[in-house]
């Protein structure tokens, strides 16, 4: 199939999930498909993509628009403005001339502004993750009258915004159930499917260096609020009640972008590394791997890359989205910051359990999670969403 792929920013570097994502599906399905890519950002694309696609096609970001505040108010409740539709962005689009495509592929929700001006080609809508969830959490956590008429208005753009695009759609692709139960409850003639992440089992292998005693790792883009929100969770919380049985212990918290506030936990028992040119060293160095979210949606991929090198990981019911779980035996799960401190040193003290915990999460990844798994199936909406609308009756 020839296959346009829309993304909002070029897949490269691996330095974040939605990276992630496409990237390794388009790198496995590239022997057998041609792609075209159109993306936003600074030009030149990474030239690791060029083995990728056929041809590669990035518009610069636009400029912040200036309008007077009358306007910003007005435009602030439009589901048309959840996401910037920029004109270039079709102008590019459109001169490849989408109708000699098989299938479009918008990667990440932002990309459907431009769902409905493909002139009749089929579209994957490859979302990853329902956003209305979010929202209704930033809802019900509202601290205030003003913030919560903020967030009810967010969550009805969302989801006006999802009820106008994803009608335009063949085929909808998430990461989880509770992603796809979400986007079906909104758009129920939607053929909406769930696409797991994989992980790069041969990148991430086990590996033989010894472990760093009692020490906790937990790793991620620390701009995202969601990852913020649950480091500083477990700093605040969760670690002191660990340091009281277990005055040595450490928490290396890994990722770019480190806000002011996860800056601020530096300290003796608190290593903030921002980003590094390689996250297995540490992830090899941690006795425990810690994913204390206590909000977001979608699978983790920082678990999956844990599992891949056979980590040891604790994590809360918020970080368990869309895994393949055997609790107590690839995983553990405790919530609430006594059950997790207990926990963690408890492991700090079984090595065996540990190790056990470790070899059952890889067994799950060569299982369940390998890119070739995951993008055969991905594949498969592809296929489906082309031949969705040559199927419909008159098309």
């Amino acid at each position: 199939m020839r296959v346009l792929f829309l993304a909002h920013k070029p897949p490269f570097p691996l330095q974040d999930g939605y990276n992630l994502h496409n990237y390794h599906h388009v790198r496995e399905l590239a022997g057998r498909h041609e792609f075209h890519l159109v993306a936003i950002g600074a030009e030149p694309a990474p030239r690791e993509l060029a083995a990728l696609f056929e041809s590669i096609h990035v518009v610069p970001a636009a400029e912040p628009r200036r309008a007077n505040p009358v306007a910003r108010a007005l435009r602030s409740f439009s589901a048309h403005e959840v996401f910037e539709f920029d004109p270039r962005v079709l102008a590019r689009i459109e001169s490849l001339r989408p109708s000699e495509f098989d299938v479009v592929w918008t990667g990440g929700i932002k990309m459907l502004v431009y769902s409905h001006r493909l002139h009749g080609t089929p579209v994957l809508g490859d979302v990853a993750d329902d956003e209305t969830g979010p929202a209704r959490t930033r809802l019900a956590n509202s601290r205030g009258p003003v913030e919560f008429l903020r967030n009810l208005r967010d969550l009805s753009k969302i989801t006006r915004y999802q009820r106008l695009f994803f009608r335009h759609l063949d085929v909808c692709t998430v990461v989880a159930e509770g992603d796809r139960d979400a986007i079906a409850s909104l758009n129920p003639n939607l053929d909406v499917r769930v696409v797991a992440n994989g992980v790069d089992h041969e990148f991430f292998a086990p590996r033989a260096e010894p472990e760093e005693d009692r020490t906790v790792v937990f790793e991620g883009n620390m701009g995202f609020e969601p990852n913020v929100e649950g480091v500083l969770y477990f700093a605040r919380e969760v670690l002191p009640l660990v340091l009281r049985a277990e005055p040595r212990a450490k928490l290396y918290v890994v990722g770019k972008d480190p806000s002011p506030a996860v800056r601020a936990l530096q300290g003796p028992s608190v290593h903030v590394t921002g980003v590094v040119d390689d996250v297995r060293p540490y992830l090899a160095r941690g006795s425990i791997f810690v994913c204390p979210l206590v909000s977001g949606t979608g699978i983790k991929n920082k678990i999956l890359q844990a599992w891949s090198m056979a980590r040891c990981v604790v994590a809360t019911s918020k970080s368990c989205g869309g895994l393949v779980l055997e609790p107590g035996k690839n995983l553990i799960v405790a919530d609430g910051a006594e059950e997790l401190a207990r926990t963690i040193v408890e492991l700090f003290g079984d090595p065996v359990r540990r190790r056990a915990l470790g070899a059952r999460a890889r067994e799950t990844v060569l299982e369940h999670y390998t890119w070739a798994r995951k993008s055969a199936q991905m594949e498969a909406a592809l296929v489906a969403a082309a031949g969705a609308r040559r199927n419909r009756p008159g098309a």
